[in-house]
């Protein structure tokens, strides 16, 4: 009887339970406003305006908890840093809120309310600090790429709005802008609106606008503005006056002197090239058994996105792979993208190219165009991993003494922290940071050839003058080879990596037949020429290199989560 008594009351309370109205329990926030000024000086003021709904009926809530990181990742996979200064919380009307301030290592932790205070309900959270560190430096824009309301929330976010404050007005042209909403790594757009500036078409703020996001999901929105608008930004506090003394003053000139000079006599005995032939010979074919790729390394001990397209075209001309330009119809303008198609092959290539083909074809797939490349933003760190792969295999074949990214990256990591610790101890900073500049910008210079790469080197330079000269010095060539269309297709990728194949184009102007013979690794419309194809080629390169460079969070690579600030919170 008991037992049924049991079962009846407790099906009646379960019963009553489901009828309370879910507001009663339910937390979230309701509105989550951000305004974001980005100053002149280089820091940005960030005022977060936080909605928080308790619920009705809430038992033994105290306020919220707010977690902001210092520490984001990097879309090269390395970790940014930003400082905050000057935190502040009010109720909105000008009431100090409670608030104790943990963290500073890889967060900073809020924990606002009264221990004494109970709530339930709508409270109003301002919470207003100052950004170090919040811009991004671009190629060609400065921005902030800023993770608005974070995706750690434990609860869903009913309306999120944010207004990004431009430090002057702008040509709307200028701004570039990109809102992102949802979980995180998700490239869902959400409703961005430019407020227009005093002047006619010009733009003085970005807003952004999302409803309806559960807990867990965020809004980070990227804006970019033209480069010299924004300066560096000074740390919090400024620097100590410099110790007194004349022995100090002394030294803080001596000691970046003595670098210098112990920094040139370390190049001079161990960075600087053998002297190889010193006199420039043509030469008309490239260093046997070296690849576009390896060559530009020898010339110029450097790799560039402009080199990993020459290596791509130089697979195409090799067999691995061929291209397809694709016109694509617009509604006012067309445009274009490029398809890579895999080939099957009997001998593989060098063990870069391996890798290179591996991460263009990743998933066994047979084809991919550019701009899907540049969506997946992975080659990134495959063109890093070819890269390295390059490298080791000149060191491995005795063209290189020492691999040059890690003697470069040696020596600017002890310059980088000798400057760093002038930065912080900035007493010091006079007589490190010049010391620290000196020791990294002389570890570039120190990769240094063998006998055998300064004899490639001299190899490939004249090459390079073979490819480059006019018409007219072209007839002073003897022995080149024949003018024809196999010797122009065999020797552009090198043209490419050398940075003269529009010259080598110009020599082949008109080579080409009437029945518009084009490589048999290439296809597009229109018909062929040899500039043509140049001109197509060098568009290939500048869409490779931009799969292969991250184009920053306002250009349209960024996603929900990314780029400084974010966190979330709760509620205790």
């Amino acid at each position: 009887m008991k037992t049924k008594r049991g079962i009846f009351y407790g099906t009646l309370f379960f019963a009553a339970l489901c009828l309370v109205p879910v507001s009663a329990f339910a937390e979230e926030i309701t509105d989550f406003t951000a305004h974001i000024e980005m100053r002149a000086d280089g820091t940005a003021f960030v005022q977060e305006e936080i909605l928080y709904d308790f619920g009705k009926g809430a038992q033994g809530k105290h306020g919220i908890l707010r977690k902001i990181p210092l520490l984001y990742d990097t879309e090269d996979g390395k970790k940014g840093q930003i400082e905050l200064a000057n935190i502040a919380v009010t109720d909105g009307k000008g009431h100090t809120r409670d608030v104790e301030t943990t963290g500073g290592g890889n967060y900073i932790n809020l924990k606002i309310g009264d221990l004494d205070t109970t709530l339930e309900g709508q409270h109003l959270y301002v919470i207003k600090y100052v950004v170090y560190g919040a811009f991004r430096r671009l190629p060609t824009v400065d921005e902030i790429y800023w993770n608005v309301t974070g995706n750690e929330w434990q609860v869903p976010i009913v309306r999120s709005r944010v207004e990004v404050i431009l430090p002057q007005e702008f040509p709307a042209n200028e701004v570039k802008s990109s809102c992102y909403k949802g979980y995180v790594g998700s490239t869902e757009g959400c409703m961005t609106d430019p407020a227009p500036g005093n002047a006619t078409g010009t733009v003085r703020a970005i807003r952004a606008l999302s409803l309806g996001m559960a807990a867990h999901e965020g809004v980070t929105i990227a804006v970019g503005i033209p480069k010299g608008y924004i300066a560096e930004a000074p740390l919090p506090g400024g620097k100590l006056p410099s110790a007194p003394g004349i022995m100090f003053l002394l030294m803080t000139f001596l000691v970046p002197l003595a670098t210098f000079g112990v920094m040139f006599r370390l190049w001079w005995m161990h960075g600087r090239d053998p002297k190889g032939r010193g006199t420039l010979i043509t030469e008309y074919d490239p260093p046997s058994d070296l690849t576009p790729m390896e060559v530009a390394a020898l010339v110029h001990s450097t790799i560039g996105t402009n080199t990993l397209s020459a290596e791509i075209v130089s697979l195409a001309a090799r067999g691995y792979l061929s291209i397809e330009r694709v016109e694509i119809p617009g509604v006012i303008f067309d445009s274009h993208d490029y398809v890579l198609m895999k080939k099957k092959y009997s001998t593989p290539p060098p063990p870069h190219d391996v890798i290179l083909l591996d991460g263009i074809f990743a998933d066994d797939r047979e084809s991919i165009s550019l701009s899907v490349l540049k969506q997946e933003r992975k080659m990134p760190s495959v063109s890093a991993e070819v890269t390295n792969a390059v490298y080791r295999k000149l060191v491995d074949d005795g063209y290189f003494i020492g691999n040059p990214q890690s003697i470069r990256a040696s020596y600017f990591l002890a310059g980088l922290g000798i400057a760093i610790v002038g930065f912080f101890a900035t007493f010091l900073a006079d007589m490190l940071v010049p010391t620290g500049i000196i020791i990294a910008v002389f570890g570039w210079f120190m990769p240094r050839v063998s006998d055998k790469g300064a004899a490639a080197r001299d190899h490939a330079l004249g090459f390079k003058r073979y490819l480059s000269v006019a018409e007219k010095e072209r007839l002073e060539f003897t022995d080149a080879p024949e003018a024809k269309p196999e010797t122009f297709e065999k020797f552009f990728p090198f043209a490419m990596a050398l940075g003269v194949s529009a010259a080598w184009a110009k020599q082949f102007a008109g080579i080409y037949d009437t029945a518009e013979r084009s490589p048999s690794w290439y296809s597009g419309t229109g018909g062929f020429s040899s500039v043509a194809f140049a001109s197509a080629m060098s568009d290939f390169s500048s869409s490779t290199s931009a799969a292969t460079v991250s184009s920053g969070g306002s250009g349209g690579g960024g996603f929900s989560g990314g780029g400084s600030g974010g966190g979330g919170g709760g509620s205790w």
